[in-house]
């Protein structure tokens, strides 16, 4: 991302209410740095995002990571919510994805059953990521909204 893009970014986000201005510094020769705040606005729109990208089964890629990265905001119970309803959203897909495969074994072109087998594929790894990661968060592997901060482990001397 280009530092341009982020100032803009910065800008709109301030103009749309999402972000505030708490202060600027300057220390030495160095360019001015501005610190920003969420909003009210802000906040909650920021948590719609997270939620949809736990909730929404068909969020791309990137939202699904930035959801990842986000899951502290949410508290462990809807966390685990959400993945058991994706994992059993992605089994159905697999399911409903295996019949109709069988109906295109005899179609032409052959690339179709391709597709199909690729989407299926990506269903059943989904589905098993998701049951993985719901068992890890059940047993309290995972930094969730309810919890105390996570804090780096304390440094080895000597």
């Amino acid at each position: 991302m280009a530092p341009g893009s982020v100032y803009n970014a910065l800008k709109t986000l301030a103009k749309d209410g999402m972000i505030e201005v708490v202060g600027t510094d300057q220390v030495g020769a160095r360019p001015a740095r501005t610190t920003y705040r969420l909003t009210d606005d802000g906040q909650w729109e920021l948590m719609a995002l997270v939620r949809d990208a736990w909730w929404n089964p068909k969020a791309g890629m990137d939202r699904v990571m930035a959801g990842l990265s986000l899951m502290h905001l949410l508290p462990r119970a809807e966390l685990v919510a959400a993945l058991r309803q994706r994992a059993v959203q992605q089994r159905a897909q697999e399911t409903s994805l295996g019949f109709q495969l069988v109906d295109l074994e005899a179609m032409k072109p052959p690339q179709v059953g391709e597709m199909f087998r690729l989407w299926q594929r990506t269903a059943v790894a989904t589905a098993e990521w998701s049951e993985a990661l719901l068992e890890r968060l059940e047993a309290g592997e995972m930094v969730t909204a309810d919890d105390p901060p996570w804090e780096p482990p304390a440094r080895r001397t000597g």
